[in-house]
């Protein structure tokens, strides 16, 4: 018997209360980045869009070894393709739209999107762009001779300084005075902390006891998306509002085409900020082991992309 046997997942809902089954907008696809291939959980090709709004740039983490993460540019109306770096994750563009700030081998360091001046910068994680274009934000998980764990700054003459030692996943407010972040010790809550006080001002817990993963604040700053293994989520700043976009996986009622359902992941702002952009891997096939030893075991093909979807007016 063959070792992997197609299975289509159908999860009804309608019960006796008769509710419809569930559907969702899953907006429009950008760019078709795959030929079919197999999804592998908690691999995320970061997608962002330019400042301009012209270009996506993603880390191509599906691709064949060896060209698995590099980071690329493709241009939305010519199509033109270029490699900005062989190998990095953790991504930010700068907000003139000029830098990629990365991670690789635990060590920040920034390129321009030409793929010139390449310069390591410091050890670290997570590294976000402040909107001067010349401050990082990025946290470091690992202690050393006079470090702390947590989320520190670093200037353009390379000098870093300490804000918190309670952070992951930091992000800026376009007013330039106050970063969100994942609260370490739980990584189930958002702190909205304070810059030049070094204080919290407000810490939520938008999706009770759900992890949460790298909080994105909406170009005007009163909105934060971000995602877990249960979804794709936007709420306000101030902890209210919190719509679910999207299930991070979901089957649909019947085969659509060739699709049985999608996972989606990795969202981030279009600079309009009425849009987002997330990873939509469209899935044709479930794939569950037969036998009791490897039940659990589960797999899915499909097609990988990057799609746009409208969340406010």
């Amino acid at each position: 018997m063959n070792n992997k046997i197609g299975i289509l997942l159908l999860l009804s809902v309608l019960g006796c209360n008769n509710d419809p089954y569930p559907s969702y907008q899953e907006g429009e696809v950008l760019v078709r980045l795959s030929s079919e291939i197999n999804y592998s959980s908690g691999i995320e090709m970061e997608p962002l869009i330019t400042p301009d709004g012209q270009e996506l740039v993603y880390t191509d983490a599906y691709a064949e070894y060896p060209n698995r993460y590099r980071l690329m540019r493709l241009n939305l109306f010519t199509n033109k393709e270029s490699i900005i770096h062989p190998y990095g994750h953790h991504i930010d563009i700068s907000s003139d739209g000029q830098w990629l700030a990365f991670v690789s081998n635990s060590e920040i360091s920034k390129i321009k999107l030409t793929g010139d001046s390449l310069k390591a910068l410091t050890r670290g994680c997570s590294p976000t762009w402040h909107p001067n274009n010349q401050t990082i934000a990025f946290a470091l998980s690992c202690t050393g001779a006079g470090q702390t764990s947590g989320i520190y700054t670093l200037d353009s003459h390379g000098s870093s300084k300490f804000v918190t030692s309670n952070g992951w996943n930091p992000d800026f407010f376009p007013d330039e005075k106050k970063m969100v972040f994942v609260t370490r010790s739980a990584g189930i809550k958002f702190s909205i902390f304070d810059i030049a006080t070094s204080t919290e001002v407000t810490q939520l817990e938008a999706t009770p006891n759900q992890d949460i993963k790298n909080p994105k604040i909406s170009p005007d700053g009163k909105q934060i998306v971000y995602w877990n293994y249960d979804g794709i989520y936007i709420t306000k700043v101030d902890g209210t509002g919190v719509r679910k976009l999207l299930p991070h996986q979901h089957f649909y009622e019947g085969k659509e085409g060739n699709y049985i359902g999608f996972k989606a992941s990795s969202p981030s702002w279009h600079p309009d900020g009425k849009h987002i952009i997330y990873q939509h891997f469209a899935i044709t096939e479930r794939f569950i082991c037969p036998s009791d030893y490897c039940a659990t075991v589960k797999t899915f093909s499909g097609i990988l992309n990057i799609r746009k979807l409208k969340v406010r007016d």
